[in-house]
């Protein structure tokens, strides 16, 4: 198990690149909408080259893909009825 943390550098423009390639994703699948399944999908294209692993989770071979997999699973997707 890691006791410390990896260092993270999610500015803004995460955020941003999240929504704006939601929107896109939801474009190509016919959607005006984006949904909750959109930003997950796109989660680790966009943040995975901004969350740097220090050397005890390199030595316990944890990826930048399971410690966002990881957030995805911690933060819950908000109750707004949208599917």
């Amino acid at each position: 198990m890691i006791r410390r943390p990896p260092r993270s550098t999610l500015f803004p423009y995460t955020t941003l690149f999240r929504s704006l390639g939601g929107k896109a994703r939801a474009l190509l699948q016919g959607r005006y909408h984006v949904s909750f399944d959109d930003i997950r999908a796109l989660a680790n294209p966009v943040m995975r080259h901004r969350v740097l692993l220090n050397f005890h989770a390199e030595s316990e071979r944890v990826t930048t893909d399971t410690i966002i997999s990881k957030l995805l699973e911690i933060v819950p997707v908000p109750k707004s009825g949208m599917k």
